[in-house]
């Protein structure tokens, strides 16, 4: 008898183990749900041109039976179609055209979190004027998501603006290149801000539709002026600080007024309930302008700067 109890809570331990192994393959992979993912793992990426198709043709006819899985759709525009002007869309996904398995067998197979990054794969097509886009998959894969990534001009930084922007802790970079060192940060400027959408399905064949949004997410603007004349300061550049790399910077117009775009509040690291905005000229003293942000705030109040001259 008691060899027979033994036997039964053996087989019921190995019964437990089983179904533990089971839920680990089956579950999901846990990343964050509010990121831009192929930006941030270092994923193998492939480019992959638009010319085979003119913007007559319609994404959402079928293919030949023999075509490879394709992902593709049209951008939503949140605002002025120059928003989608130079961007790209990044797919994530499992390659498992190789297995023995259907794609889902295949996702679920694996083992740990570990396995499944080393796994990404990535494919990037340029939107076409018309706002389509797609990419086509190597075969069987797992889709984990579709990505928005905007145009962003890299304009030259002066020295000055520079050591403004980077004598800062609040400005620590959280992502090192692959060997150790920090990355450089530079600015930037852009009309709109990534977005993204979580697939999570397995594509073998045909086609799957996907549909982004392209928002230009907050606007900064006001004015700079020249502290004693009140004439306004043609040519200053203005800096956001306290975000992630790359900065975002705008330049001021002839009657000083300046309007940086594509500022998404996800970047923002507020110090103390403000964000700071770095305003440099070569004529002028250096200022910081610090304005109230908080999280879930609509936009960024309009703001004057004034300069103090130099050598006067």
């Amino acid at each position: 008898m008691l060899r027979l109890l033994a036997l039964a809570a053996g087989l019921v331990l190995l019964g437990l183990l089983a179904l533990l192994v089971l839920a680990r393959r089956g579950a999901p992979l846990r990343l964050p749900a509010n990121e831009v993912l192929a930006a941030e793992l270092e994923v193998p990426e492939t480019e992959q041109p638009l010319e085979s198709l003119d913007e007559d043709s319609d994404l959402r006819r079928e293919s030949r039976p023999d075509a490879p899985p394709r992902v593709y759709g049209r951008l939503l525009l949140a605002g002025e179609p120059a928003l989608a002007q130079g961007g790209k869309v990044r797919v994530l996904f499992e390659d498992h055209h190789a297995s023995p398995f259907s794609a889902e067998d295949a996702h679920a197979r694996l083992e740990d979190d570990d396995a499944r990054l080393r796994s990404y794969q990535s494919r990037v097509a340029s939107v076409r004027r018309d706002g389509w886009w797609y990419v086509d998959l190597p075969g069987r894969c797992w889709v984990v998501q579709a990505e928005f990534v905007p145009s962003v001009r890299t304009p030259e930084m002066p020295p000055v603006l520079a050591a403004a922007l980077l004598d800062d802790p609040a400005l620590a970079n959280e992502r090192p290149q692959r060997n150790g060192k920090q990355q450089r940060r530079f600015l930037a400027q852009r009309e709109a801000i990534p977005s993204f959408q979580r697939i999570e399905k397995p594509v073998e064949r045909g086609k799957l539709e996907v549909t982004l949004t392209v928002e230009p997410g907050l606007v900064a603007q006001g004015v700079v002026l020249d502290a004693r004349t009140q004439a306004p300061v043609v040519g200053a550049q203005v800096a956001l600080k306290n975000m992630k790399s790359p900065r975002l910077v705008c330049q001021t117009q002839a009657d000083g007024s300046f309007r940086m775009t594509g500022i998404d509040p996800r970047d923002l690291r507020p110090v103390d309930g403000t964000v700071g905005f770095v305003v440099q000229s070569p004529q002028h003293t250096t200022a910081l302008r610090e304005t109230p942000w908080e999280e879930g705030q609509q936009g960024i109040v309009a703001f004057r700067v004034f300069l103090e001259p130099k050598g006067r």
